[in-house]
């Protein structure tokens, strides 16, 4: 089989996005397949135009490269919308038609934008109006097109896959759940779980979508009555300056930032650890997540992506409210003065993340797309077996 991967974000192994694309592309190629990963990195009219024209631009010069030189492939999954102009215009080439096409959500962006308008109202500021047209009215009519003409759609939880059925923007036999998977090398992680409670750690992006604000105003309200309680900031892909510039001054000194972390630095940081805050407004399934599950870190997060296909309240997390920032204060009190619980969460948490090792998951990923390309060269053979996406492409 050969295949190709389009993402809409950059070939960077720091952001969640690529990291889980690059390892389903290894998946398949451990498996003889061959695999490329085409992102706007591939064009130099994207760097120059800027993220922002992203969803105008990619896709128009993602499908007038896959009409001149796609014809020798098999199958190719987009990311989001960047293949909804190539899977409208496919029916024009004969060639293209033999394609399977996947489209992918790595985060449903009509839930993300109604999150960032609550957000705004709540700052009592306003989006532009050109992100609201652009990210709301034209994504949601470019997404229905890349949707009802893909052969599979998949996404990361299940409010996502009811959404995109109750807006008959798929098939619902072509509409299904995928897993992001969590490395081995988490589950290997040691806790003492006599130590006293004193490290905070958070992994994301700093940005608003991590729930930033509400982070810095419930360390606030820790760092005030636990002086000796430390946060830190990992993988924020923002320098040390900027992060700590958004904390009081006072509590400056109890916050420590790494802008980038490998793999080890990162298992290392989830050693040192005590308690995973992780108070996010938008996510499709978090990596970060799946990682302090794995690594047996009591959790404190909010309810939101995949928390709770995954996690139960009470049990292997504390869930506490989007944009609030005194229960998760709460929460994280509550687990520092009460070791027994930090135990149970952890080991609860830990044992949940057991069904997204890597390992696993990915070649359940690979054996579905295979099977998908399989099936479309079984009905050449067999053309009494006419499937619902094919009639509708």
């Amino acid at each position: 089989m050969k295949a190709l991967f389009v993402i809409h974000t950059p070939k960077d192994p720091q952001t969640a996005v690529f990291k889980v694309v690059a390892e389903q592309a290894e998946a398949l190629r451990a498996r003889g397949h061959s695999v490329d990963i085409l992102a706007p990195d591939d064009f130099p009219i994207t760097r120059m135009a800027g993220s922002r024209f992203n969803p105008l631009l990619f896709p128009v010069l993602v499908a007038i490269r896959l009409l001149r030189q796609g014809r020798d492939l098999d199958l190719i999954k987009f990311h989001s919308y960047s293949g909804w102009l190539f899977a409208l215009l496919r029916a024009l080439r004969r060639e293209s038609q033999k394609i399977r096409i996947v489209t992918e959500f790595h985060g449903l962006e009509s839930i993300f934008l109604a999150a960032l308008q609550e957000e705004a109202q709540r700052a009592h500021r306003r989006l532009s109006w050109r992100y609201r047209l652009i990210n709301g009215w034209f994504m949601d009519r470019i997404i229905r097109i890349a949707c009802r003409r893909s052969d599979r759609v998949l996404c990361l939880n299940t409010s996502e896959l009811h959404l995109l059925a109750d807006r008959q923007w798929g098939d619902a036999s072509n509409l299904a759940v995928f897993k992001n998977g969590v490395p081995g090398e988490f589950f290997e992680v040691e806790r003492d779980k006599a130590r006293q409670a004193a490290t905070l750690l958070f992994v994301g992006q700093w940005n608003e979508r991590k729930g930033i604000r509400y982070l810095v105003e419930a360390f606030a309200q820790i760092a005030a009555e636990r002086p000796d309680v430390l946060l830190i900031c990992a993988g924020t892909l923002c320098a040390p300056n900027s992060v700590l510039q958004d904390f009081p001054a006072e509590i400056r000194g109890c916050v420590t930032v790494y802008p980038r972390v490998t793999r080890e630095e990162l298992l290392q940081l989830h050693s040192q650890a005590d308690i995973f805050v992780f108070p996010t407004l938008f996510e499709g399934s978090s990596l970060a997540l799946l990682e302090a599950m794995a690594s047996a870190l009591p959790i404190v997060t909010t309810p939101v992506g995949a928390a709770p296909d995954i996690l139960q309240d009470q049990t292997s997390a504390l869930l506490v409210p989007p944009r609030d920032s005194a229960l998760p204060a709460a929460a994280v009190r509550r687990l520092i003065e009460n070791p027994a619980m930090r135990g149970m969460l952890g080991a609860k948490a830990r044992a949940a993340a057991e069904a997204y090792r890597s390992a696993s998951v990915l070649t359940q990923n690979a054996i579905q797309l295979e099977e998908l390309v399989l099936d479309s060269r079984e009905q050449v053979f067999a053309p009494d077996r006419i499937s619902t996406a094919a009639v509708r492409n």
